[in-house]
């Protein structure tokens, strides 16, 4: 049981993240939030969330806003955007990150302490209720996806 306290507090920090991400990815269908801040004396670097995908910028404008944060409400229906997405211009680049894979990233980061302590043994009893929760699962995407 050595650095308990440390993986507990390393999975409190990792699970506050995880929360504070669902509800940024949450946030993002309604409110496009963008954050910039100075980069060099020339540029910005900007991280935002918008259209429940994470925006990591970089620009070498210098009529860009600097230490801003911007609100504004959502217009494009987030549907019709791409999860991963590169865009390369003369005066900026941009990534763009799908927010669930980030929020399984934080979850798995939060969980890695913890997995020398797992038990991998499973009653005959566990493995029935596993098998027939993963039934329901899949028989309710089946009746969804038919109707």
């Amino acid at each position: 049981m050595r650095f308990r306290k440390l993986r507990i507090a390393w999975s409190v920090f990792w699970g506050l993240a995880c929360v504070l991400l669902i509800v940024l990815w949450v946030r993002s269908y309604w409110w496009g939030d963008v954050f910039t801040f100075p980069q060099s004396s020339q540029g910005a670097l900007g991280i935002g969330s918008i259209n429940a995908r994470i925006m990591f910028g970089a620009t070498n404008d210098d009529t860009f806003p600097l230490w801003e944060w911007l609100v504004e409400p959502n217009r494009q229906p987030a549907e019709f955007l791409p999860w991963f997405e590169v865009s390369i211009r003369s005066v900026s680049s941009e990534m763009y990150v799908p927010d669930w894979l980030l929020v399984i990233l934080t979850i798995s980061v939060a969980v890695l302490p913890w997995i020398r302590q797992l038990s991998w043994r499973f009653s005959l009893r566990t493995l029935l209720i596993a098998t027939t929760l993963l039934a329901v699962v899949l028989g309710l995407v089946v009746y969804v996806s038919r109707k």
